[in-house]
């Protein structure tokens, strides 16, 4: 999402008084959060900076095998089985090969150069430029492909009959990470483990998600909150809360990650903070209400002894609030407790609260490639 001195014989207004006020304290935090995420520099040199923009996603035909998923300790595979990884499944362990009806193209490597016209920190370019609608799913023909839907979408095609509508494209298997990230997966699967007591959480992983070929429910959920997202993130996000009326808001934050569980390095910060998975500091833009408000969040891999820490800046009281716990069920900030901290990029956080069953491998169809409806030349008419 979207995140002066002046000399002692000067006269300062009461409304420069509240700013400089305002920067010192928020100046406060950001130094905090550069403390606690201070290996950016070193972890980047010598690796790749990932700079990366929200998407807003359209439905594509891509119908992976999802493992859906329940909660016991499994860990570490018998190297036979990592062996698939480079044989009959991709690194991240899905099907390498394409299904039977010719839906699913078998995968390749996905996208490893950049498309034409790419400019890093800009609107990225469809590299499908000529890909067209094959159908579209709405409440008049749900039934037809209910067997590749999730619970969800089905909720929403009856929620919204006459609006929400799913425009199914051909399926791209285009994602590809580094080749060290492939590495860290081969290596992961044959030594980490889940911690089951307490919030939970996993060690003897490093890097990206732990389990390619995942023995439980919980396990694909670890997979989820550590997948490989970069090193170091900085980009623009706006959000907005809609009621059912249509009635929205933009808000508009400048945003930094830096994620040193993602670096291949072993840097000194990582030495000394081994438990820290990534740290997060976000700063408000627009609107002017609640331009310079801003958060600082270190996310720790196990939280049972380490819990998620939060900072945030409020204007109204003028001064950095520690956050006694942001996580679980409690709302997001701005979002007229339309969304909860746990469904931020899907589902983040301890799994400790639920119960994660794996049941197996279907057909579905997912959000997907998104250029699109990421390009800066759409407008909210158009969408």
């Amino acid at each position: 999402m979207k995140i002066s001195a002046k000399s002692r014989n000067q006269v300062i207004t009461s409304e420069a008084k509240q700013s400089l006020l305002e920067r010192g304290l928020f100046r406060r935090l950001w130094l905090l959060a550069m403390t606690l995420t201070g290996w950016f520099s070193d972890t980047l040199s010598g690796t790749t900076k990932v700079t990366m923009s929200r998407k807003l996603l359209i439905c594509s035909f891509l119908c992976l095998w999802v493992p859906f998923v329940a909660v016991t300790a499994v860990a570490k595979v018998l190297p036979e089985e990592v062996a698939r990884l480079e044989a009959n499944l991709t690194p991240l362990g899905a099907e390498r090969a394409g299904n039977a009806a010719g839906t699913i193209p078998p995968w390749t490597g996905g996208i490893t150069q950049p498309p034409p016209g790419y400019e890093p920190g800009s609107h990225h370019p469809d590299p499908y430029p000529d890909d067209t609608i094959l159908f579209t799913i709405t409440a008049a023909n749900v039934a037809e492909y209910a067997a590749y839907l999730s619970e969800g979408q089905k909720a929403l095609l009856a929620a919204y009959p006459d609006t929400w509508r799913m425009p199914v494209y051909p399926t791209r298997r285009s994602a590809s990470y580094p080749d060290w990230v492939y590495a860290a997966l081969k290596a992961n699967a044959l030594t980490a483990e889940v911690v089951v007591e307490g919030k939970g959480g996993v060690v003897n992983a490093t890097i990206t998600s732990p389990f390619p070929i995942p023995q439980s429910g919980v396990e694909v959920i670890w997979n989820h909150n550590l997948r490989w997202r970069g090193i170091y993130v900085a980009r623009s996000n706006g959000s907005a809360a809609v009621t059912r009326l249509g009635n929205y808001g933009v808000i508009l934050a400048e945003q930094e990650v830096g994620i040193p569980y993602g670096s291949p390095r072993i840097t000194p910060f990582k030495e000394a903070y081994p438990n820290v998975m990534f740290a997060t500091k976000s700063k408000i833009i627009q609107p002017e209400l609640l331009s310079g408000e801003g958060s600082v969040i270190i996310e720790p891999l196990n939280q049972t002894d380490d819990p998620r820490k939060a900072w945030i800046y409020s204007k109204g009281l003028r001064r950095i609030v520690r956050l006694p716990y942001a996580a679980y069920d409690f709302p997001v900030p701005n979002t007229e407790n339309l969304q909860t901290i746990d469904e931020v990029g899907l589902f983040n956080g301890p799994p400790d609260r639920f119960t994660w069953t794996l049941v197996g491998k279907r057909e579905v169809y997912i959000p997907y490639n998104a250029y699109r409806l990421h390009s800066d030349s759409i407008t909210i008419g158009t969408m």
